[in-house]
């Protein structure tokens, strides 16, 4: 299966009017081939992933062709927004086992080839032109919109707490991976409330908190965080590990989840942890508030 055009980040939004730019969906990667009738999934790092979204074989009725490569990316909805922790959720489970409680749909973007004819080479435009005029719009799939403005975009999504947006340059090939200047994505920094629920030790002294969420009713790991503490703090936090462990386990004193502290981050990784997360300071509020709620900054 082809391996995957992969936006190349950027601090700021590719102004002009050489550039389309969409919505970046806070879900993963899936390409989908359509063949006789049939879907086959696969992830970015071309893994299949068939059997996880059963919801994807509808997608041979929405193309008009024999055989067909769409790329684009699955999400997952909670409270009408992203959730990247649904999906990963989906992605995990086994034969489909979440998919009437939290079922994705298929944002599509690219066509990569049309009845055995790789289309990588052609301008953008062409390729989603192709793909406009062979899919077919459903309430489990849609077709992804193209915004003139990204700044305004960038906005809005800022507002509505979403990802972010990636921006194309028109006319540009389907190059694998990063090695080109034609994609960008300018993604929004958020911060979450998270409970910590240890002390991680480097050589006996704390290096980094570990940081949890209340999900689903369970306290869900979301990673570590040790950018943004003095020295003077983790000292601090030592003495409160101490009073609050529930024993050691490796290099990470364990302590109860009392405490809560504001953490702001880049985005999720593969494994649902937070990527470049960063201390932005300790908070009152209860743990059970930690939800995992994300908030744009």
């Amino acid at each position: 299966m082809y391996a995957c055009m992969e936006p190349v980040r950027s601090e700021r939004v590719n102004a002009g009017g050489g550039f389309i730019h969409q919505i970046k969906w806070d879900g993963v990667r899936g390409i989908a081939l359509v063949e006789s009738g049939n879907v086959r999934v696969f992830s970015k790092s071309g893994r299949e992933c068939t059997v996880q979204y059963p919801e994807m074989a509808a997608l041979s009725r929405q193309m008009d062709t024999v055989q067909a490569v769409v790329d684009g990316e699955i999400v997952a909805f909670a409270e009408g927004k992203p959730s990247f922790y649904h999906v990963l959720k989906r992605s995990r489970s086994h034969g489909g086992s979440n998919a009437s409680a939290c079922p994705v749909h298929y944002i599509a973007f690219d066509l990569l080839e049309l009845n055995g004819n790789d289309l990588r080479k052609l301008p953008l435009e062409e390729r989603q032109s192709l793909l406009r005029i062979h899919f077919t719009v459903s309430p489990a799939a849609a077709l992804a919109d193209d915004f003139t403005d990204g700044e305004t975009l960038l906005a809005l999504m800022k507002k509505e707490n979403m990802e972010g947006i990636v921006s194309k340059r028109l006319g540009s090939a389907y190059i694998a991976g990063k090695n080109h200047r034609d994609w960008f994505k300018t993604k929004i920094a958020r911060k979450m409330l998270c409970a910590v629920t240890g002390l991680r030790l480097n050589n006996g002294q704390p290096a980094s908190l570990e940081l949890a969420v209340y999900r689903d009713g369970e306290l869900t790991p979301v990673g570590r965080a040790g950018s943004g503490l003095n020295q003077e703090a983790l000292r601090l936090l030592m003495d409160y590990a101490e009073k609050e462990s529930t024993g050691l386990r490796g290099d990470v004193m364990r302590v109860l989840p009392r405490l809560t502290c504001w953490v702001r981050f880049a985005e999720w990784t593969a494994d649902g942890t937070m990527r470049h997360p960063v201390l932005l300071g300790f908070s009152d509020r209860p743990a059970e508030e930690a939800t995992g709620e994300e908030i744009s900054v």
